[in-house]
């Protein structure tokens, strides 16, 4: 499990150098892997996503301290202007949070659909080498076992995206809108 937070570490101190919080994207990547796949993976994913987020502010700590000036900006919210006049002064619109925030969603929309090839492509993987002699036994118990955990836990994944990130996200949106 270290090895999943020092992994974690080591991309969100690469990501912080940008301020850029891939955490979504990099997890992602890691179902390429070999080991997202073995046993264990939620803690094992757990530790990479705390190893990640402590690396990013790690690095965005640092770069606050060495350069104030190309630090991201503070904003403070009066209770009057609704964060209008900080977010003007960081030279970030509405219009542009929103813009942001559009671009995540369909990112997050572009996953689900990526998730969801996956797991119809690891099926027919499976499927193409009974066709090249697996045995059916094999196939089968590998089938109702492996697979299909698998592709439940892919579709939990793209679940939760749909449920909870995607609306969250459209619910930032639509308040940002009715302040413009």
């Amino acid at each position: 499990m270290a090895k999943d937070y020092s992994k974690g570490y080591d991309l969100g101190h690469t990501d912080g150098e940008t301020g850029d919080n891939q955490l979504a994207l990099r997890s992602f990547q890691r179902l390429g892997e070999l080991s997202s796949w073995m046993p264990g993976i939620d803690n094992r994913d757990a530790q990479f996503r705390q190893g990640y987020m402590n690396g990013l502010e790690d690095k965005i700590r640092i770069r606050q301290t060495e350069n104030p000036h190309t630090a991201t900006p503070s904003t403070t919210f009066s209770p009057t202007d609704n964060g209008a006049t900080a977010m003007a002064n960081s030279g970030n619109s509405y219009a542009s949070q929103i813009e942001m925030l559009i671009k995540i969603k369909g990112k997050l929309i572009d996953i689900q659909r990526e998730l969801d090839n996956h797991s119809t492509n690891y099926r027919k993987a499976l499927d193409y080498q009974l066709s090249l002699g697996m045995m059916e036994e094999t196939h089968k118990r590998f089938s109702s076992n492996e697979l299909a955990e698998t592709q439940r836990l892919i579709k939990n994944l793209i679940d939760h995206l749909g449920a909870n990130d995607i609306p969250k996200i459209q619910a930032e949106i639509d308040d940002l809108s009715r302040k413009l």
